[in-house]
């Protein structure tokens, strides 16, 4: 008994242990940035920049392209938003989350969600959609939430392909959890 008890002490340190250096071996060193007017503050990943007007213009064709991304080097990171014009106040986030879910099943017959729903971050209701949606060459992790700024809905988009996902997903979450609106 006292061998076994022995052992099992070890494996549990060792389970520790590795637990430990598991989660150090992916790090992200993120900082607030202030945008929006220094309205919305939000961490953001260091190492990535401000996207250029021109790398918009191809990575996202459509008319209604984000107002604002930070990307990595590569450009398959992204952290996006979009100050709409589209109303929003606090009480209509549940709605707008099942609207979203219900857009994204229509546009993409492939999508997966994830998860959905509405979390209370730094006193304020914010929506989120968790989705998987396939892309030409891989499929994409997205990470949408949003909430009322102004009086509009502000945007705001986590992604990168799937297989970065396992690596990025927390990253994720701490952006979203970051945000804070000063309207």
């Amino acid at each position: 008994m006292v061998y076994m008890k022995s052992n099992l002490r070890y494996i549990i340190l060792y389970i520790i242990a590795f637990g430990v250096l598991a989660g150090a071996v992916f790090s992200v060193e993120m900082g607030i940035t202030k945008i929006f007017n220094y309205k919305v503050s939000i961490l953001i990943p260091k190492n990535m920049k401000r996207m250029t007007k021109k790398m918009m213009e191809i990575k996202y064709p459509a008319q209604n392209r984000p107002t604002l991304v930070f990307t990595n080097e590569s450009g398959s990171i992204n952290v996006a938003f979009n100050h709409t014009t589209t109303k929003l106040q606090q009480k209509d986030i549940e709605s707008l989350t099942e609207y979203m879910e219900q857009t994204f099943l229509q546009a993409y017959s492939d999508a997966k969600i994830l998860d959905k729903g509405v979390k209370v971050i730094h006193d304020r209701k914010v929506g989120f959609i968790e989705v998987i949606t396939p892309a030409s060459d891989t499929e994409i992790y997205n990470l949408i939430f949003f909430t009322n700024f102004k009086g509009t809905m502000l945007l705001s988009t986590f992604n990168c392909t799937v297989a970065e996902a396992k690596d990025w997903q927390r990253t994720a979450y701490k952006i979203r959890e970051s945000l804070k609106i000063n309207d």
